[in-house]
């Protein structure tokens, strides 16, 4: 089972609890799954995430990737993807997670609370973060069919908000509204 996730390693983005929710999941399913985390970025907070680590003896399973320049192909390569923020704004990583088809698990923040809608088209990290996160994964793997229902409806969730004919939409609005301004201000 692959998780992965993209971000800034800093304190925002929240890995820590991700690496220790990673950490359970390997004793968990040891001997049944093989649990990988991937995480792409780079940031203030890589020598402490990389410490954890390597102090639990997690450079097996665990893998901090660094910087890299095609995202979406990262992406191919997961079974799930997990967003454990404490803030956010668009978070575009996301949102490509869900049009690739993956189940998403978010914290519901930013524009993620009204993506990622808990059992609808994925599912919300809340309370305590790193047994949220332990919990969402179990019920992905063990639920195999969750994992494919997520992937669709994240799919057209994503399609809906964000997808051609909806940025043709929010356009068309925002040249009617410049061109309103525009005709106020000439009378």
């Amino acid at each position: 089972m692959i998780i992965g996730s993209t971000g800034r390693l800093s304190k925002e983005k929240n890995y820590l609890p991700l690496l220790k929710a990673v950490h359970s999941l390997i004793k968990i399913y040891h001997g049944r799954f093989n649990i990988k985390l991937f995480i792409a970025g780079d940031g203030p907070q890589r020598e402490e995430l990389q410490s954890y680590i390597e102090r639990h003896h997690l450079n097996a399973n665990i893998t901090l990737l660094g910087h890299i320049d095609n995202v979406p192909e990262f992406l191919k390569t997961l079974d799930i993807y997990v967003q454990p923020s404490l803030y956010e704004g668009m978070c575009l990583a996301v949102h490509e997670a869900m049009e690739i088809g993956l189940p998403v698990v978010a914290t519901p923040v930013g524009e993620m609370k009204h993506t990622v809608v808990e059992k609808q088209a994925g599912l919300e990290i809340t309370g305590d973060i790193e047994n949220s996160i332990v919990t969402h994964i179990c019920d992905l793997i063990e639920n195999p069919e969750k994992q494919r229902l997520y992937s669709q409806r994240g799919r057209k969730a994503v399609e809906a908000c964000f997808g051609e004919e909806q940025f043709s939409k929010t356009g068309q609005c925002v040249v009617q509204f410049l061109k309103d301004c525009v005709s106020y201000s000439k009378k």
